[in-house]
């Protein structure tokens, strides 16, 4: 067999199965859709229709826009930052920094006595 009879033997192959399952798709696409429909229709049939229930609210909240929730959200954090501050034991979070310090520079304390008359 020739390419050219090759080339045309695999093409009306892949067109024969690529048409072969497109077709098993829609048929089981329709078939699926329709018992959907059916289930839907058996679903709302069994659900009694009930009114709304009174405690219902009328009027919707709106939400804020999206530059008044950015300002809210940035005052939250800014104040929780800052009653963090209040609450923090300064004193002790100096002296800890300061012990840490010197530690890590052991050298700074000799060059302040050698400085001194």
């Amino acid at each position: 067999m020739s390419f050219a009879g090759k080339v045309l033997t695999g093409g009306l192959v892949a067109g024969g199965l690529s048409f072969f399952y497109q077709a098993q798709i829609e048929s089981t696409t329709a078939q699926l859709s329709a018992d959907l429909h059916d289930l839907s229709n058996r679903l709302t049939s069994l659900v009694p229709a009930t009114a709304a229930p009174a405690s219902y609210p009328t009027d919707v909240p709106r939400r804020l826009p999206f530059s008044e929730q950015l300002k809210a959200r940035w005052n939250e954090k800014l104040a929780y930052g800052l009653q963090s501050v209040q609450e923090a034991d300064l004193a002790a979070i100096a002296a800890a920094t300061y012990a840490k310090g010197k530690a890590l520079l052991p050298a700074a304390d000799t060059v302040k006595e050698e400085a001194k008359p």
